[in-house]
């Protein structure tokens, strides 16, 4: 594994560590129905960060283990609100979230947001070379929406200067992207 790499490994072992005990010791308690519990939070920006560090090296057709990584981080996201947030009830979901946006159907986006980035991670996984050679409408639309659910989820589910840390990174990101 190259220095960057392991870098990379052990800065995102390290946020796992810091941001995902929350959720781990969440998901070993009763379900709640708590949206504000800080687990939720945590496990969010777990995803968010991992999403910001895999991105780049996945748009390149690499970091097959760091894009699975924060696909997982994505899914243990949505576990964790389920469980804490709603009691595993997606009634409750839906009610919570059309409360914050106006619209409880965003919810779907959730669900959707998770099953592209699981699908996307496995493809290069198991295909990189297949996953490369990919028509490059398919990798703006992966990428694209993936972005788009990131920001409205910071405008959304985390306002005041977490909007503003959300648009830096990805102002940062397309410096990063656009400089490839």
């Amino acid at each position: 594994m190259a220095w960057g790499a392991r870098v990379q490994f052990a800065g995102l072992l390290a946020l796992t560590v810091a941001l995902g005990w929350r959720g781990v010791a969440a998901l070993a308690q009763p379900p709640r129905f708590d949206p504000a519990h800080p687990a939720i939070r945590a496990t969010a920006w777990l995803a968010v960060a991992a999403w910001a560090v895999g991105w780049p090296r996945a748009w390149r057709g690499s970091g097959a283990w760091m894009w699975g990584w924060g696909a997982a981080a994505a899914a243990f996201h949505v576990a964790v609100a389920l469980h804490v947030g709603h009691g595993w009830s997606h009634a409750d979901a839906v009610r919570h979230t059309a409360e914050v946006s106006g619209v409880g159907a965003g919810v779907w986006v959730n669900y959707a947001f998770v099953a592209v980035w699981l699908a996307d991670a496995a493809w290069l996984a198991v295909g990189r070379e297949s996953y490369r050679r990919r028509p490059r409408g398919v990798a703006w639309g992966v990428h694209g929406f993936l972005a788009f659910v990131v920001v409205n989820a910071a405008i959304v589910f985390a306002p005041g200067w977490r909007v503003g840390l959300t648009w830096a990174m990805l102002i940062a990101l397309a410096a990063i992207w656009k400089s490839r």
